[in-house]
Formats: C-alpha cells, structure tokens, sequence
C-alpha cells in the first residue's frame, strides 16, 4: 500500500533531509491545483509552463499563493496547449 499521509500525523520521513522541494515535474495532470505534500516531499510544478496555475509558497511559513489559471491569463497565447491538447487525446491501453 502506498503511503496515505491523512493517515498519521507525523508521517514517516522517505529520506534523511527534513524537506524536499521538487520542481519540474507537473502535478496537474493528475487533478492537483495546489501544492502537494508526502512526507517530507513537497510537489511544487502546478503546471503553469503548461495549462495549469501557478504556484508559489513561502518556505519558512509554508504560506502558498496559487494563481489563475493560465488560459484565463492569457487566452491569446497558445504556447504548449497544442502539446496538451494532443496528449489528452492519446489513449493508453493497459496490457495483462
């Protein structure tokens, strides 16, 4: 079973810092709109490069701002949503 952190409280650490900050690595294709946290692992691409929000946090306070998304930002400017468009129509097929 994967790690589910309502689970606990004080969660268990994957690693030996106290906090990871990971960017690059969009999390908007997967429904998420804010930053995530697992553990010590704070997911922090919302996918504004793409077509979704972005997202900053104040890491000492971990106060977070999340912008509009950016189509609403920016309606004109077509930038990788093509990317995204022809992704989103790719079926995968799952094998046995």
């Amino acid at each position: 079973m994967a790690f589910d952190y309502r689970m606990d409280k004080n969660p268990p650490h994957l690693t030996s810092y106290d906090e990871i900050y990971i960017g690059h690595t969009p999390i908007h294709g997967y429904g998420y709109k804010k930053l995530v946290k697992a553990c010590e692992v704070w997911m922090m691409d919302t996918g504004a490069g793409w077509d979704g929000v972005l997202s900053i946090m104040d890491i000492m306070t971990k106060k977070c701002w999340t912008s509009d998304p950016v189509r609403t930002q920016y309606p004109d400017h077509e930038g990788r949503f093509k990317t995204i468009d022809y992704v989103k129509s790719v079926k995968v097929v799952e094998g046995n």
